[in-house]
């Protein structure tokens, strides 16, 4: 009997291990997640930094534009400095090529940035999916583990009835060989005066 209640405590002892490192294997899920939600934010707050700076080529273009515009109607208003004007234009075509090269590298940038936002996004769902999973078998084995529980306690409270009935039985087997002792002594007295 002290047998099969080590036997249960040892069950549930290993039950309680189980679910001890099912909830630290959930805490590990939780931090990865958490690393890929900061990893996002910087992600997004890098987008937005090349977006804005975007917008200020955007904005330079147009002022270059301009500036063209009045090199175009200052060359063909002043003849004698039209050599001047085409130099001054080259350069500014050069430095404006190499705004729009800088341009069509920032778009790769996003480009590569809006990958990596849908291979978070990916990773994200993957990490909820085996929490959702983790959460659900932690769920089932601590269902088990409370109708384990409730099993043993039922087994438990029949096996100290059981005992409680052997010890009646025994103080009652003990009471009736007193008393045939007390019969047989008696019985030996009659047939000992007689």
């Amino acid at each position: 009997m002290e047998h099969r209640v080590q036997e249960l405590n040892e069950t549930k002892t290993k039950l309680e291990l189980e679910v001890s490192a099912l909830f630290k294997s959930k805490d590990k899920v939780l931090e990865e997640i958490k690393q890929q939600r900061a990893w996002k934010t910087e992600v997004q707050q890098d987008k937005f930094k090349l977006e804005e700076k975007l917008n200020s080529i955007t904005n330079l273009l147009t002022s270059f534009e301009q500036e063209l515009n009045n090199v175009k109607n200052l060359f063909n208003n002043t003849k004698e400095s039209n050599v001047k004007v085409i130099d001054k234009f080259e350069k500014e075509i050069t430095v404006l090529s190499n705004k729009l090269n800088s341009i069509k590298e920032l778009d790769k940038d996003i480009d590569i940035l809006e990958d990596q936002k849908v291979n978070i996004k990916a990773s994200i769902d993957d990490y909820k999916s085996k929490l959702s999973s983790f959460d659900s078998e932690i769920k089932q084995r601590g269902e088990s583990m409370k109708k384990r529980e409730e099993e043993l306690e039922k087994k438990e409270i029949a096996l100290q009835l059981q005992i409680q009935k052997n010890d009646e039985l025994n103080r009652q087997l003990v009471k009736k060989e007193k008393d045939l002792l007390i019969k047989e002594k008696r019985q030996r007295k009659l047939l000992s005066k007689k």
